[in-house]
């Protein structure tokens, strides 16, 4: 069953109901995680078990996963989020209440927080 996560930066910048995971029909073809872009520079929901994931903006793939060391300034000490994908991609999804990248003001500013939906 996948889950929601809210972000907030301190700057202003929100995204509410970001949908993490897969149902139970495509959790083996689907996965959906908040990456940043480095082309448009946004915050974006992609699919990382697609063949080819790229930015649903821009169609780049110059994307970072938010899991990656080098959108987080501090990793958080409380799970916010995690989805297993080490049988597909090597590594279990998971987002912390750490300080991780804003993409509007670019500080480390950015946290996590758990959302209101869960979904199959």
């Amino acid at each position: 069953m996948g889950s929601s996560v809210n972000a907030q930066c301190k700057c202003g910048y929100g995204a509410t109901d970001l949908f993490i995971g897969g149902g139970m029909s495509n959790f083996t073809t689907f996965c959906s995680f908040p990456i940043f872009c480095k082309n448009c520079q946004q915050l974006q929901l992609t699919n990382l078990l697609a063949k080819h994931p790229d930015c649903p903006h821009c169609q780049s793939r110059e994307i970072v996963a938010y899991d990656e060391d080098e959108l987080q300034q501090a990793p958080g000490n409380d799970i916010v989020t995690s989805w297993n994908v080490s049988d597909r991609l090597g590594r279990i999804l998971q987002l912390t209440d750490g300080e991780y990248l804003c993409p509007l003001c670019k500080e480390f500013n950015l946290k996590f927080e758990e959302g209101d939906m869960h979904w199959d």
